[in-house]
């Protein structure tokens, strides 16, 4: 066997490990019984749950690539963006939203909702992401 082969091999064998570890992750997400949300630092959708589908009464498709601010009461998106700003300039890489304030939510049928949510943020390479995880606190009927 050649070291080219070798090499070959080796790299087949690792983008089958990275194709089996992002396979892995793609379940544990959409197994999540909370809603996941991930933005860029543009705010626009790049990852969408199977609970948050259930949650916002919208499909992943239709939600990936759209801005956040669909899913923000339009009275509370320059304070959400304000806030997501600030969080970005600290050090810090997780929180709570948990605040005073009570936090809210717009599902597709334009109901709002109460909500709790932790956000964090990660960097992979330039890019910026923000990811929120959030539970409804609507009252079970």
């Amino acid at each position: 066997m050649t070291l080219n082969h070798m090499n070959s091999d080796n790299n087949s064998t690792q983008d089958a490990a990275a194709d089996s570890r992002q396979d892995w992750l793609a379940s544990i997400i959409d197994s999540a019984m909370d809603a996941i949300i991930t933005v860029d630092d543009t705010q626009q959708i790049v990852l969408f749950n199977k609970s948050a589908e259930k949650v916002f009464g919208i499909s992943a498709l239709e939600a990936i690539g759209e801005s956040l601010d669909r899913f923000i009461p339009e009275s509370l998106r320059q304070a959400h963006r304000e806030h997501v700003r600030a969080f970005a300039g600290t050090g810090v890489t997780s929180r709570s939203m948990h605040a005073a304030a009570k936090l809210v939510g717009v599902r597709a049928n334009g109901e709002q909702f109460p909500l709790e949510a932790t956000i964090s943020r990660a960097a992979i390479g330039e890019m910026k992401l923000y990811t929120v995880i959030l539970r409804d606190l609507t009252p079970a009927t």
